[in-house]
């Protein structure tokens, strides 16, 4: 299927990608008004919504990183009317387009925002918010008057951070409105009605005090950009807080005031820090204190024990005990008995000494004896007593001895053999 456009035929594909070419070149940067419809959230964090006005329609989108740098996105919800930024992106699968949303806000609030702006800019013109003008906040408040919404969620988070911090302040809860075309007077008087106390109560005044309220849009929040509330913080006599919103929320009262807090949490826990600091110290230096007394009172008590009369005693006696025995000892009258028993043992070892004397003298000349004996017999039956009565050895080779007429006859004739006297040897040769 073809078109024809002036002299030239396309695709459906090539008619698409030149209609996405124009619109996405020449509608780059938009700015739609309407009304929020067919809103749905996806799970993979974008947002997707129609944008309609009475005659027409068109399809928006808004992706995960823009949703997030976008904190007024949170606060959408059909029928809202809104004014979006961003351009076109045309799906060329369906010849459809939409419009890819990176920026957008709450219809009319371009306009709050103009104003804020101006008047923020004539404020710090006129010195509202030079620092030299800010009252210093007390370290210690004793008594904080919080200027909020009764049943807000304000009131509930500030009393939360107070109670579980466990700090020594009071809190003087002041009712106003805190939104509207109202809340503004309704301001004021609470600042009135907070002097008037503080009149009445001379001895025990507000030392702080904190405006507060929850987060919301720029038009929840006009009514702290009020510029007569504005100056009535410049000239207010007690040091203020503003605790208005979120962190990414600014409002005139933020600059205006002694302090800014983020949130009223903050706000609580701002105003609450020295005094947690003090209680932690002092639970410290209480921890520090009872550990000091306790290893004290042990080192006195072994003292103490050590120096007690009964301790003493034992001490001494067993000291009199030992130099008793050691008395008993060195003492002649008792070791009598002692003494005489080594002197007879040393007269009995004299006894057995000189008896062990004769034993030995005896047994040595038994064994002396005995050995004469021996050497007697051992004399008249050596050989060489046999060769002094006249008689000799023959030998054959002048080792082996001729015992008999029979070895004699083995030996060959004209053999040299050896005759052993008593008294040397000859050599005779056998014939």
């Amino acid at each position: 299927m073809s078109i024809v456009l002036g002299q030239q035929s396309y695709t459906v594909s090539e008619f698409i990608s030149v209609v996405k070419e124009i619109l996405e070149t020449d509608l780059s940067t938009v700015q739609v008004e309407g009304e929020v419809s067919n809103l749905s959230f996806s799970t993979s964090g974008h947002i997707y919504f129609s944008l309609v006005d009475r005659d027409a329609l068109v399809s928006a989108v808004m992706f995960k990183s823009d949703f997030l740098r976008n904190p007024l996105a949170r606060q959408l919800k059909d029928g809202a009317q809104v004014v979006v930024f961003g351009g076109v992106n045309v799906y060329q699968k369906r010849g459809t387009f939409q419009i890819v949303v990176r920026k957008l806000m709450l219809k009319g609030q371009g306009d709050l925002k103009e104003k804020f702006e101006l008047l923020k800019k004539k404020l710090a013109s006129e010195g509202l918010f030079n620092l030299e003008r800010k009252k210093k906040i007390p370290t210690f408040p004793k008594k904080v008057a919080l200027i909020t919404a009764p049943n807000g969620a304000a009131v509930h988070d500030f009393v939360n951070i107070y109670s579980r911090r466990g700090v020594f302040i009071k809190i003087i809860v002041v009712p106003v409105l805190v939104q509207g075309e109202k809340a503004p007077s309704s301001i004021i008087k609470g600042l009135d009605l907070v002097l008037k106390y503080n009149r009445v109560n001379e001895a025990d005044p507000c030392d702080v005090v904190v405006l507060a309220r929850g987060g919301g849009s720029l038009e929840d929040l006009w009514a702290f950009n009020d510029e007569t509330l504005a100056y009535k913080l410049c000239d207010y006599p007690v040091p203020t807080v503003s605790a208005i919103g979120h962190d990414v929320d600014f409002v005139l009262t933020d600059y205006v005031a002694d302090l800014r807090a983020e949130t009223p949490s903050a706000a609580a826990e701002n105003l609450t820090k020295h005094q947690v600091e003090i209680v932690q110290k002092m639970a410290q230096l209480k921890r520090r204190l009872h550990d000091r007394m306790m290893l004290d009172l042990s080192a006195y008590q072994s003292k103490i024990e050590v120096l007690h009369p009964r301790k003493l005693i034992k001490h001494f006696w067993q000291f009199l005990t030992n130099y008793r025995t050691r008395l008993e000892t060195c003492n002649l009258v008792y070791r009598g008995r002692d003494l005489v028993g080594i002197s007879d043992f040393s007269l009995r070892l004299e006894e057995a000494i000189e008896t062990l004397k004769v034993f030995m003298a005896k047994a040595i000349q038994v064994r002396v004896g005995q050995l004469d004996r021996l050497n007697g017999i051992l004399e008249a039956t050596s050989p060489r007593k046999v060769l002094e009565r006249g008689y000799c050895l023959a030998k054959f080779q002048s080792k082996h001895v001729i015992l008999s007429m029979s070895e004699f006859d083995k030996v060959d004739t004209n053999t040299t053999l050896s005759l052993v006297f008593h008294d040397g040897e000859g050599l005779v040769t056998k014939n």
